[in-house]
């Protein structure tokens, strides 16, 4: 099994790129796996449950508390497995959007990738510059339909966090000498992104 983490601020096209990165990926035939936290977590607000309750009390804009996502993604994880021969898991490739936010999930995650023997880990990180950020949300507000994209409350508080909880995160992936990682110019177009960032899964 192999990993792609795919990291960067509110605003900065993970979600768009790992879907891309994934088409492609299937495309030259690889069996991917992408799991988004914020995708599954958005479905599970929707439920109602116990569950859904305190996802819904979590403060607007605010990073969904430990261990809650790497529970999910574990789940993902394991009932992915679960539905593959022991040849054919070995061949999975999954893609983790906007996982790990902090350094207790990179600590978890790392514990998975070793506990279930990944080949390989590359990190991905969309650097985008604030101007930048500002304008996509400008555009996202009128465009995405999702009610948290519309407030620019939580925008900054998405960004503060990123910069307080999540850089460190990809200081750590950086100088980690396991696994491949490479910085992208996010500021550019979304084809250009994404041609610089399957160059680098290229022999992946």
């Amino acid at each position: 099994m192999k990993g792609i983490c795919v990291l960067g601020s509110v605003y900065s096209g993970k979600g768009e790129q790992t879907k891309r990165l994934c088409k492609k990926l299937e495309a030259r035939g690889e069996q991917v796996v992408l799991i988004g936290t914020g995708d599954i977590f958005r479905k599970l607000k929707e439920e109602d449950n116990y569950l859904s309750y305190c996802l819904k009390n979590v403060d607007g804009g605010g990073l969904v508390p430990d261990p809650f996502p790497t529970f999910v993604v574990m789940e993902k994880i394991i009932s992915c497995i679960k539905e593959h021969s022991l040849e054919s898991a070995k061949e999975i490739i999954f893609v983790f959007d906007g996982f790990p936010r902090d350094r207790i999930q990179l600590a978890d995650l790392m514990a998975i990738f070793s506990g279930l023997k990944f080949s390989k880990v590359k990190g991905i990180y969309l650097k985008v510059e604030e101007e930048e950020i500002l304008k996509r949300f400008e555009i996202r507000s009128k465009t995405s339909g999702r009610k948290d994209d519309c407030d620019e409350r939580k925008a900054w508080k998405r960004m503060g966090i990123f910069e307080e909880v999540t850089n460190p995160v990809i200081d750590d992936f950086r100088l980690n000498r396991s696994f491949d990682f490479v910085e992208i110019d996010g500021n550019r177009s979304i084809d250009e992104i994404h041609e610089e960032i399957m160059s680098g899964v290229e022999n992946f």
